[in-house]
């Protein structure tokens, strides 16, 4: 249904056979109104019904009361509604641990956000949802940039606040919110600038050794795994561009993979973001012989398919992989396995046990509760899009160019490159250059 200046719903001009306009009618959410004329009366007649469906008032204005809605007061209504969705059985977990994370966002930092408003400095909760402008959504932004330390967390701070006003603007009767101002807003993130950790951002090279990449290919539980495990760490390819990778997009014959398509933020198929480097201009990127064996028998497997995707959406053939949260799940359960031990989880998503041959032997509970059984038994953790920052680590081991490696990796540009790896790059030596400064002087 369409927004227009009255809410939701919208009115609609009747046509007949010669594609003539007739008459207007309007439609509000399951309801719908008579027929009017063809003509300014008749149109004004439709507005006046709209306008008593959506009770606003005659001046296009909002009801009065709803006007008087802070921001404050419209958190425990986000709140609840996201209490609500944890009531799903499918993403009941997911759920939870976003409104875990809405809760801790809006009590921790928004709660004692103060923004500049025209009568002065003001509480964010204090501020009225209709007082919200671009001034002060780039006052949040700005205050985030400093306050958190990569970009990554600012950005997801920064999501909370949007997906309030969202709400907000979703529920005008509740709020008295017409238009979401975020959508304008036109907030960039400076990535340029920031400073890579290590430790935060890219596995540690010691424990993604080849010995254990290639135990983990080899023991993968299912051929799709060892399929999707040895592909992404011998070509570097993205999560949503293997998400999107069509069997005809796979060239077994030359040992070559086409990256041609990837999923975007809408969730739709887009062709890939990277604007230069091989991704771009031949779209291809070698595969290893071995590799090549293993996408065969997994072809083999699948039925001989055509046109269809590689790693498709196990409960509907004919489309992508909506959610990889099994591919991360199989990683722990490996990286567990290596170590002789077995993990499993509790109906509490932040909940773990860990077994040796079927013998509990800890439970580990709390937000961290992973990252503790990892820690404690010796576990090397494993994230899949690691298995890309495999690939970029060996490529540089080898002593590969760095231009060729921005081309394999599908970087925009060298200085990404360098950006992103600037730690494992070999550091250049310039003691060299100063001796030959002073060798031809007489000091």
């Amino acid at each position: 249904m369409a927004r227009n200046q009255y809410g939701m719903g919208s009115i609609k001009v009747r046509k007949n056979r010669k594609g003539q306009p007739t008459s207007y009618y309007c439609r509000y959410k399951t309801d719908r109104s008579p027929t009017f004329p063809y003509n300014k009366s008749g149109k004004e007649q439709a507005e006046r019904w709209l306008r008593e469906r959506t009770h606003e008032v005659v001046d296009q204005t909002y009801v009065p009361i709803a006007e008087r809605h802070n921001f404050g007061e419209i958190v425990p209504a986000f709140l609840e509604k996201q209490q609500e969705r944890t009531k799903w059985k499918g993403r009941k977990s997911i759920q939870q641990t976003r409104l875990d994370e809405f809760t801790t966002h809006l009590t921790k930092f928004y709660e004692q956000l103060e923004v500049k408003t025209p009568a002065g400095k003001m509480r964010l909760y204090d501020v009225k949802l209709t007082d919200i402008d671009l001034g002060m959504i780039h006052d949040i932004a700005s205050k985030l940039r400093v306050a958190k330390e990569t970009e990554k967390t600012a950005l997801n701070w920064y999501g909370t606040f949007t997906s309030v006003v969202k709400f907000a603007a979703a529920n005008p009767k509740l709020s008295g919110l017409k238009i979401n101002p975020c959508l304008n807003a036109g907030i960039s993130w400076d990535t340029k600038t920031r400073a890579v950790d290590a430790e935060q951002d890219l596995p540690d090279r010691e424990k993604l050794t080849p010995d254990y990449v290639s135990w983990i290919i080899r023991n993968a539980e299912t051929l799709r795994s060892k399929a999707l495990f040895a592909l992404a760490s011998t070509t570097g390819l993205r999560q949503s561009e293997i998400r999107a990778l069509q069997w005809s997009n796979l060239d077994l014959e030359n040992q070559r993979v086409h990256v041609r398509q990837t999923i975007n933020k809408d969730g739709k198929i887009a062709v890939v973001k990277t604007t230069a480097g091989e991704r771009h201009s031949a779209n291809a990127l070698p595969l290893p012989h071995e590799v090549t064996a293993i996408l065969r028998e997994y072809w083999l497997s699948c039925g001989k398919p055509n046109n269809r995707f590689v790693f498709p959406n196990p409960n509907n053939a004919l489309t992508f992989v909506s959610n990889t949260d099994a591919w991360r799940d199989e990683l722990d359960r490996l990286a567990f396995a290596f170590v002789g031990l077995r993990h499993a989880r509790k109906s509490n998503p932040h909940a773990m046990l860990v077994y040796c041959n079927d013998k509990l032997l800890a439970s580990y509970s709390g937000a961290n509760a992973k990252a503790s059984a990892f820690a404690a038994h010796g576990a090397d953790r494993v994230k899949f899009h690691w298995l890309r920052h495999f690939y970029a680590s060996m490529l540089i081991h080898q002593n590969t160019p760095t231009q060729d490696i921005t081309r394999l990796m599908g970087h925009s540009s060298i200085q990404e490159t360098e950006r992103t790896y600037n730690f494992w790059l070999p550091k250049k030596q310039y003691d060299d250059y100063a001796a030959n400064v002073v060798s031809e002087m007489n000091l």
